[in-house]
């Protein structure tokens, strides 16, 4: 399981900081859906994104996450596929690393 902390330095790494391709990668990526994914079945729940930040003073609402998958969620199962949350990582990155 990954911490809320590690999930956010990780995305704080990423978005925030100029980075090459060599530095972040698509497996960057892939590791990381796949620390959230503690189920693993191969689909990222509203629970488990939840979980990354459950213990923050300020835990993220649950509807705010709802909405976030809901964004990204293109067969609209309620839950983010690997494709789907890479998608959500190309949109929303300052540079494209896939």
């Amino acid at each position: 399981l990954i911490t809320r902390e590690e999930f956010q330095a990780v995305i704080d790494q990423i978005t925030l900081e100029p980075r090459s391709t060599e530095q972040v990668s698509q497996q960057d990526w892939i590791d990381l859906f796949h620390s959230i994914d503690v189920d693993q079945s191969g689909y990222l729940s509203v629970d488990e994104v939840h979980a990354i930040f459950a213990d923050d003073p300020l835990p993220m609402p649950m509807d705010l996450i709802k909405s976030w998958i809901a964004q990204f969620d293109t067969n609209n199962d309620g839950q983010l596929s690997l494709a789907e949350f890479l998608e959500f990582v190309r949109k929303t990155t300052t540079k494209s690393y896939l």
